[in-house]
């Protein structure tokens, strides 16, 4: 299976290659493209956790407060409950590992199937937030 989502507004996409359904609920796996710049600010998962392997470009990952940035071929844990946030500088493409498997759905309510997709209304948004366990506070 392989399904392209995109980031409203943006170039940025992220495809679902393994979800819930695939795995038992046990892994889901998911590829980041990130242009130029973009990224994802302070926030937390409170039903998973990531792992982000870099396979293009760089990534710079802020976790609890510490700056890293993560190059091709290297990986970074961000265990459930932390804050963490990243931008790619230059652009990358990571390979995303989410344990359990459920935030897929996240992106399929959040992220339209074509790049000049609607945007999806604040209810929707914010369900899907509530729903998914996702704390963009940046507390």
């Amino acid at each position: 299976m392989s399904e392209r989502r995109y980031f409203a507004g943006t170039d940025q996409t992220i495809e679902i290659v393994l979800d819930a359904a695939a795995t038992g609920g046990e892994l889901g796996v998911m590829t980041l493209r990130l242009p130029p710049g973009a990224g994802s600010p302070p926030h937390r998962h409170n039903k998973e956790s990531e792992t982000f392997v870099v396979r293009e470009g760089e990534l710079e990952v802020d976790l609890e407060g510490e700056a890293q940035t993560i190059m091709p071929g290297e990986a970074i844990f961000l265990p459930r409950g932390a804050l963490h946030s990243f931008v790619s500088p230059a652009g990358a493409l990571v390979a995303v590992l989410i344990v359990p498997a459920g935030l897929e759905e996240f992106f399929r309510a959040t992220c339209p199937t074509e790049p000049d997709g609607p945007l999806p209304d604040e209810g929707t948004v914010a369900a899907a937030l509530e729903r998914h366990g996702l704390d963009f506070s940046g507390a």
